[in-house]
């Protein structure tokens, strides 16, 4: 089971037996978050509901959930989540409007997100209307957010299964989302003294409130105080090691696995390389894995035991691994390998052939990429100078002379 550390920039959330692979942008799921917070605080009984609709991918039976779009609810019956027939109107059009905005392009709705303010993280039947009305694909997820007071956010994934109705009293993994609710770990400094000492760890203690008891005491307090932020200003700078982890998971698939990584993490885009290590049960494999075929995210594993790890070691730096533990495979009938050299040695040179062909497919990809991420470039600018309005023309008048009137004796 994978939790959500908001250490990278995806976060992996899976269930394994029981849920869809989803691998979520941490920084979208904190702004849902940050958004639920707000209209929770900032209405007196207690917060309005919002929502709005998840976009990414999906791609070899994984959610990818990149960026999100609010939509509006006037809530006319009253803060909890429901949608009016305006609502609905303005929910057809926000999605067929979202489809043009360039930002989103090679994205689809993977699901949709809600927030609630008063009840728990669960599924009611408004929720289930609108799940199956406008996102009814089989892939398509629906977020449920629960803001609290001076706690952390708590959010889960809901997804309809392959067979049977899908879960709706609770998600099957609950995580934190958005940062710590701010006074969680705040000193608050009143008048004069400590009414009790403070607390060991902080960071598992609600806000200490001080209290001096003598004048001295509190002089005394600001002096270490002034004495404690001088020394830090003296600190020397020291530099943070970049963050080497990289999020793996396994996936089982007719007895066989495949490595899967977050191939959008900052470390494995400016990788230069790296090595593949697969220890299944007594039998060790080290692969080289160039950085094209490390952009791809995948890796098949062909397995033999119940019990396999997998490590993946970047360079310069960075590292992901994963283990499996299941049963073995069902061997299949098979030729024994010839153990002869003048046969094994021909094997081994068109294994060669076809990693190096495959990696020049990978490559010819990623200029394929590049030339079109260019040519859009040029489109986009096109479309936009298309879209400025045309400057107005500047008509020359030429003056009109009248001719002098006739008068008497004028012919």
């Amino acid at each position: 089971m994978f939790g959500a550390k908001p250490q990278h920039e995806f976060q992996i959330w899976h269930v394994p037996d029981r849920s869809p692979v989803v691998v979520y942008s941490v920084a979208v799921v904190n702004r849902i978050a940050e958004d639920a917070v707000k209209a929770y605080q900032n209405t007196p009984s207690g917060g309005m509901d919002v929502c709005g609709v998840l976009y990414g991918t999906v791609e070899d039976g994984e959610v990818r959930v990149s960026a999100s779009r609010s939509l509006p609810c006037e809530h006319r019956q009253g803060p909890d989540f429901s949608l009016s027939e305006k609502d609905e109107s303005e929910w057809h059009s926000g999605l067929e409007w979202n489809r043009l905005e360039p930002e989103l392009r090679g994205m689809q709705p993977v699901g949709w997100y809600v927030s609630h303010s008063r009840s728990g993280i669960a599924l009611g039947e408004e929720e289930l209307r609108v799940w199956n009305g406008f996102f009814p694909d089989q892939e398509q997820l629906v977020l449920v957010v629960r803001p609290h007071q001076g706690r952390p956010t708590r959010a889960g994934f809901f997804f309809r299964p392959g067979e049977g109705r899908p879960e709706v009293n609770s998600s099957l993994l609950e995580f934190d989302a958005g940062p710590p609710p701010r006074g969680l770990h705040e000193l608050r400094f009143l008048d004069a003294g400590i009414d009790e000492p403070p607390p060991a760890d902080l960071t598992e203690q609600p806000a200490t409130v001080w209290r001096w008891k003598r004048p001295a005491a509190a002089a005394a307090g600001v002096i270490l105080a002034g004495a404690a932020a001088g020394y830090y200003l003296l600190l020397p700078n020291v530099r943070q090691e970049p963050e080497t982890a990289v999020a793996m998971h396994l996936i089982e698939s007719g007895g066989q696995l495949r490595a899967v990584w977050d191939r959008s993490s900052a470390t494995v885009l400016q990788a230069s390389s790296a090595q593949l290590e697969v220890q299944d049960g007594a039998a060790r494999l080290e692969l080289p894995v160039s950085a094209a075929l490390l952009k791809t995210g995948s890796w098949p594993i062909i397995r033999t035991t119940g019990s396999v790890r997998v490590r993946l070691r970047m360079n310069p730096y960075g590292e992901a691994a994963a283990e499996f533990v299941g049963t073995s495979p069902v061997p299949t009938a098979q030729q024994p390998l010839a153990a002869s050299g003048e046969e094994i040695e021909p094997m081994r040179a068109q294994i060669a052939q076809l990693r190096s062909k495959l990696v020049a497919l990978a490559d010819s990809n990623n200029q394929l990429e590049t030339q079109a991420t260019a040519l859009q470039a040029r489109w986009n600018a096109r479309m936009a100078a298309a879209a400025k309005p045309p400057a107005p023309a500047v008509v020359a008048v030429k003056p009109v002379v009248s001719a002098p009137a006739s008068g008497p004796g004028q012919v």
